[in-house]
């Protein structure tokens, strides 16, 4: 039976716990929210791209459509680059904060 006493004890000995897992699940809505944005972003990237061969009409348009591609490429290459760099930052993030709970936890258990 808790009485009034054991739920402070009780608290205290949970609350790393509750910190670390509200820390989890705000990254991982973070990082949700960022992969969902991306997804939306290459989805329209490739949509956008399918819908310029389709109205490729001539020998000269598709000369033009080739001609741009290296261009094109690098662009999504940059941006799939700085995408990376974002993740890596937020889980860099994470993993910082993580520590940090687990040091402060320890510290207030010894």
């Amino acid at each position: 039976m808790a009485t009034a006493k054991s739920l402070p004890e009780f608290d205290k000995v949970f609350e790393p716990v509750r910190a670390f897992n509200k820390l989890t699940l705000d990254n991982a809505a973070k990082m949700l929210e960022m992969n969902l944005d991306v997804a939306k972003r290459y989805t329209d990237l490739a949509l956008a791209n399918a819908r310029e061969i389709v109205e490729l009409k001539d020998p000269a348009a598709v000369q033009a459509y080739v001609a741009k591609q290296p261009e094109a490429f690098k662009a999504f290459a940059d941006t799939a680059r700085a995408d990376a760099e974002a993740a890596v930052k937020l889980s860099v993030s994470y993993f910082e904060a993580a520590g940090k709970l687990v040091s402060d936890s320890a510290k207030k258990a010894a």
